[in-house]
């Protein structure tokens, strides 16, 4: 985070683009990329992506998720290069991918979107939920892929305490969403609830009760900020996480006589903390 930081707040270019150290790109992705970028003026422009790994010498190549989403194809040509418009909140809910799009400089300025330097996972969620909320529309440009490489030791396949930066990464948003009037943040809780139940299902066993408490804290926290109804709109018992709806309804109860407003994304709670989680797990080994 404080590298793609300190690159990017001193950088003179018009556009911002980032790559991962292991990963790869096709050799004519971001010059496509960015003549889409300029022709359009669309603060962000994407390619594609595949899953790259090798396993015993040989390279192999996976589609990702997104392979039926745009399978209707093109719809705007700019010379040999294909690509469809559309909305930027139609991948608040997606994979964090910040590192096959290029971005306006003065746009990532203006919104002031950073990598918090804080945390050691999920800081790049935070980065792709507030460009999509804030960009407009966007480009999705064809047959330019980034090849994001898959491997045993990467940070997100770790079914440690780091899964719970997440509640800290989706706090910030809320914060910001209640500072400053956002329409609507449905699709960040549709995204938390992607998050929550990727991390759910990779977590270690130990893990997982502390998990559910640190869920039900969560979505109550939301509840209260925003009002109970706006969990109506959204199924929770689809996270993996059993009777997290009622959990969730049952702690709005106990918290019936606290006042409902937005301070409430403000307070602290131990269960959002890894490095808590991690000192406990270790005192209750010694013990």
């Amino acid at each position: 985070a404080s590298a793609r930081n300190y690159g990017r707040l001193h950088s003179t270019a018009s556009h911002i683009t980032f790559v991962d150290a292991d990963d790869r790109v096709d050799p004519g992705m971001f010059s496509a990329l960015l003549e889409v970028a300029r022709y359009t003026g669309f603060n962000m422009v994407e390619g594609e992506f595949v899953f790259f790994e090798v396993e015993q010498g040989q390279e192999k190549m996976k589609a990702s998720y997104e392979f039926e989403k745009y399978a209707q194809g093109p719809e705007y040509r700019l010379g040999n290069i294909e690509y469809i418009t559309q909305s930027g909140l139609e991948i608040i809910q997606g994979q964090p991918t910040i590192w096959r799009r290029v971005y306006r400089r003065d746009f990532l300025d203006n919104k002031e979107i950073v990598f918090p330097e804080h945390v050691r996972a999920f800081d790049d969620q935070i980065f792709q939920i507030l460009s999509a909320y804030y960009c407009g529309d966007m480009a999705h440009v064809f047959r330019q892929s980034y090849h994001y490489r898959q491997h045993p030791d990467q940070d997100i396949k770790q079914g440690d305490e780091r899964h719970f930066y997440s509640f800290n990464m989706f706090r910030q948003v809320f914060r910001r969403a209640l500072r400053e009037s956002w329409d609507s943040v449905i699709p960040v809780i549709q995204s938390l609830l992607n998050t929550m139940t990727w991390s759910y299902q990779g977590l270690r066993s130990d893990l997982k009760p502390i998990y559910q408490d640190a869920a039900v804290e969560f979505l109550a926290m939301i509840g209260q900020a925003f009002g109970p109804k706006i969990l109506q709109e959204v199924n929770l018992d689809r996270v993996g996480i059993e009777g997290l709806a009622f959990l969730v309804e049952l702690r709005l109860y106990e918290k019936r006589a606290s006042p409902q407003e937005g301070r409430m994304v403000h307070l602290e709670n131990w269960r959002w903390q890894p490095e808590f989680i991690r000192m406990m797990q270790a005192t209750r080994k010694q013990t």
